[in-house]
């Protein structure tokens, strides 16, 4: 069983098989400070984040040991005690008595040389077997769950569909500071023009940022405020009416909740046209789960400020 005597090198073994190299020592010493406890519940959400199901995550769990104790050395049989030769006495001999000389027996070294080379071939092959029976049993649950489960196709104000979220391994960190870097250059450029936006520029970008706070807020009325009533395209549908976009906007709310906008910035991009970059931060009733992944919405206004456009720039 997994626990605190033993999860750094579960966690490195488990790094080891995902990423090719060693896990960093920051997040060894995470793990083992973490209770019996909640190395178990952590655990769980690490498998549930790889979609592994309870028998794949056993099967990892299996190979671990398995490697742990094919490293440690069988003790060596201890020789048996050879008897010493009873010590010479002249009364002990009969005059027609011999004594037969038991022949010598070189006692053998033990070494432990073969045994732990036995021990690394024996890993090699149960680590290259082990690697090849999850990725072979992998592959055939994905392609069975992409033929028989259905695709959820959710349509947000200011996002897009999310991936695979969280954090234990550093490709969302990676992912993440990718996106924060774009998002700040984005910032600079804007900075360096902001000279040539006119006044109508920057209402229009004030009133994105107003609508995103009417979003957070949950509030309806001032969300369809920005809009116009000959609105051309909200997301997925063309030439909404208000009730379409209400109906929209309450069945997103019921799926989410406590939703925030990070990092936000808006970029002139055409006559009256605008994109919002930035991150996005939600948390996911139906996963009980808290969601955060980059945003790059659309916008266009029409002559008396409201607008008429929104969709994803991507």
């Amino acid at each position: 069983m997994i626990n605190k005597l033993n999860i750094r090198g579960y966690i490195n073994y488990l790094y080891l098989q995902r990423n090719g190299s060693n896990a960093p020592q920051e997040l060894l010493q995470k793990w083992s400070a973490l209770s019996d406890q909640d190395i178990q519940l952590q655990l769980q959400n690490l498998y549930a984040s790889w979609n592994l199901n309870s028998v794949d995550s056993n099967n990892y769990e299996q190979m671990y040991e398995a490697a742990i104790r094919a490293t440690v050395s069988p003790i060596p049989t201890p020789p048996p005690p050879v008897a010493q030769p009873a010590s010479y006495s002249p009364h002990q001999v009969q005059p027609h008595q011999t004594q037969q000389a038991r022949p010598y027996v070189p006692q053998k070294k033990s070494s432990n040389t073969i045994a732990i080379l036995l021990g690394v071939l024996l890993i090699g092959g149960l680590i290259g077997f082990g690697v090849w029976w999850m990725q072979s049993n992998r592959n055939a649950q994905l392609s069975e769950d992409a033929s028989t489960s259905p695709t959820e196709i959710t349509n947000t104000p200011s996002i897009a569909d999310p991936q695979s979220e969280q954090a234990i391994t550093n490709l969302d960190n990676i992912r993440r500071a990718n996106e924060e870097k774009r998002i700040a250059d984005s910032i600079f450029q804007m900075n360096n023009a902001e000279e040539n936006y006119s006044d109508a520029d920057r209402q229009n970008i004030q009133n994105i940022h107003d609508l995103i706070a009417a979003e957070e807020s949950q509030n309806f009325d001032a969300i369809y405020s920005y809009f116009s009533p000959s609105m051309e395209q909200y997301w997925d549908i063309s030439y909404p009416t208000r009730e379409e976009l209400e109906t929209r906007y309450n069945d997103i709310w019921q799926k989410s909740s406590d939703t925030k906008n990070f990092n936000t910035v808006i970029e002139k991009v055409g006559d009256k046209m605008y994109v919002l970059k930035g991150i996005y931060q939600y948390f996911s009733i139906k996963k009980q789960q808290t969601k955060t992944l980059p945003i790059i919405t659309f916008f266009q206004f029409d002559e008396n400020g409201k607008i008429v456009i929104t969709k994803d720039y991507r």
